[in-house]
């Protein structure tokens, strides 16, 4: 007989300390009450004069002293899974860089002090079960580090910022989450080209105390299920024929929606019902992530109470939407070389042996100390070039440069150029 499991998924926005006093909470309150004016008051002012809303991690000793208390044996292993397994953190990282505006919340500042400051994390085993993964606020008009935009077309930031941490730390990111959740077309289809596994649904039911504006994360339309789909080229919140899955996840406390029993309840259902499902939630590693978790937890318990068939399975992000959407690791191969001779100018050739996830992989080169991503030419089926000449870029003008790519199952290849022998050193991730 086939188990039926829940795939429980908890994610982090994972941004850093956040320096929060009297006046930035009562400025946010206000914000908050107009952005959110439909929502019924008593709701509001329980929201806001809640002390998980009201409290934030404010310095980096103090972040590192949570990350250390619920990433301990003791806190992880409290409740197990059906496997036996511990809790699973899933980070989704966002470094504050590249813009030029104020930083009253006193944000750490620099292109990889957040990835490396929990990259540092796993590789002491600490984190060493959990996934680092990618988050992103598009910049705002201001340029301000405590605001976020919510358009990338604008501006070279996302392309220059992952083009960076591409060639500086070899990492490209096969999974993401959308900063406030929100989502419009650029992004939609930037994503659609190189990023196949998305968590940004934040759909929720129809509220009577609630009602969703499309000022932020516009998700009214968006797939209620515990399901991952696959998106409308026209309209991410429909699904289509897009290859990128995206998942729903819910937010653990936030001012416009708290997970409920009602929710958790609908996933083990489906779980039962369909035979697999993926329960996600969502919270900021500055709040307190400790009661965050509690919180999850017992709700979760106590809905597992009426499913006893249902078995529940602590995931990696990656893990869970490979499983609940039966994808197939299929082999996977990413090749490049630079051709030089004497009638030519130099070209780059990449070749995939199949498909690869999007159109194109990821051309990322370093130049005149500035970080830059670059068109690919199609040369025929899963093979990719890129000429070096005085109309665009020489090849001696080149300081760095990498290349990455995803597959549909979320494996991921960097080739990074040794530029002294013109070799190409592989590195894979996520197999």
């Amino acid at each position: 007989m086939m188990k039926k499991i829940l795939y429980i998924v908890h994610a982090i926005d994972t941004e850093g300390p956040l320096y929060q006093k009297k006046s930035n909470y009562k400025s946010y309150i206000s914000e908050v009450k107009k952005i959110n004016s439909n929502e019924k008051n008593f709701i509001l002012k329980d929201i806001l004069n809640n002390n998980l809303s009201k409290k934030t991690i404010s310095s980096k000793i103090k972040l590192k002293k949570q990350i250390n208390k619920i990433s301990s044996k003791k806190f992880r292993s409290s409740s197990l899974d059906s496997f036996k397994n511990f809790w699973v953190y899933n980070w989704f990282i966002l470094n504050h860089h590249g813009w030029s505006g104020k930083n009253p919340r006193k944000r750490l500042l620099g292109p990889f002090q957040i990835y490396d400051l929990y990259d540092k994390f796993r590789r002491e085993k600490k984190l060493h079960k959990d996934d680092i993964y990618y988050h992103y606020h598009p910049k705002p008009l201001s340029e301000d580090y405590h605001r976020s935009g919510y358009t990338i077309s604008n501006s070279d930031h996302i392309t220059s910022t992952l083009s960076q941490i591409l060639i500086e730390r070899n990492y490209f990111p096969n999974c993401y989450r959308a900063g406030h959740t929100a989502e419009r077309f650029d992004l939609h289809i930037f994503l659609e080209q190189w990023i196949p596994f998305d968590f940004s649904n934040h759909s929720t039911k129809k509220n009577k105390n609630f009602t969703s504006t499309p000022r932020f994360g516009d998700w009214r339309f968006a797939d209620k299920t515990w399901t991952p789909y696959h998106p409308d080229f026209y309209d991410y919140q429909k699904k289509g024929k897009c290859k990128r899955l995206i998942a729903r996840s819910l937010p653990i406390y936030s001012r416009d929606y708290s997970i409920s029993d009602s929710d958790v309840n609908d996933a083990f259902k489906e779980a039962s019902k369909k035979g697999k499902a993926l329960l996600s939630f969502f919270g900021h590693d500055f709040k307190n992530i400790e009661k965050e978790v509690d919180i999850v937890r017992t709700k979760i318990e106590k809905i597992k109470l009426r499913y006893p068939k249902v078995l529940i399975k602590f995931s990696k992000a990656v893990d869970a939407i490979r499983k609940v959407s039966n994808i197939k690791n299929k082999i996977f191969k990413l090749e490049a070389n630079i051709i030089r001779n004497n009638t030519s100018y130099p070209k780059l050739i990449i070749k995939s042996n199949s498909e690869i996830f999007g159109i194109q992989p990821f051309l990322s080169i370093k130049y005149k100390s500035k970080y830059i991503w670059q068109n690919l030419d199609f040369e025929f089926k899963n093979t990719w070039s890129y000429t070096f000449d005085e109309h665009n870029l020489l090849l001696k003008d080149v300081e760095k440069l990498s290349i990455a790519a995803n597959s549909k199952f979320g494996k991921t290849i960097i080739l990074r150029l040794i530029k002294s022998k013109f070799k190409f050193k592989k590195i894979i991730l996520n197999n």
